[in-house]
């Protein structure tokens, strides 16, 4: 079948060195197939992203009350 693309720039840069010392129908064709197989076994889909968690850390010192002010506050300056 014959037929006509336009390719982007960077792409057709990248064929004709790929295929440098191929013929280029040949060349195209066997692209488009390996690019066809991988969109239709899923290879082409973005992988889905992760999940993952973070620790947690508490910025509360133990044994203080922070809802405390006055108790908090007297504890530090050691008349507690």
């Amino acid at each position: 079948m014959r037929t006509t693309v336009t390719f982007d720039q960077d792409i057709y840069v990248q064929l004709k060195r790929l295929g440098a010392n191929q013929d280029f129908k040949p060349f195209i064709n066997r692209v488009l197939r390996l690019g066809l197989d991988a969109l239709e076994q899923g290879l082409g889909k973005p992988s889905p992203e992760k999940a993952f968690s973070l620790p947690s850390f508490s910025c509360k010192p133990r044994g203080f009350d922070v809802d405390n002010v006055h108790r908090l506050l007297d504890d530090l300056d050691g008349a507690g």
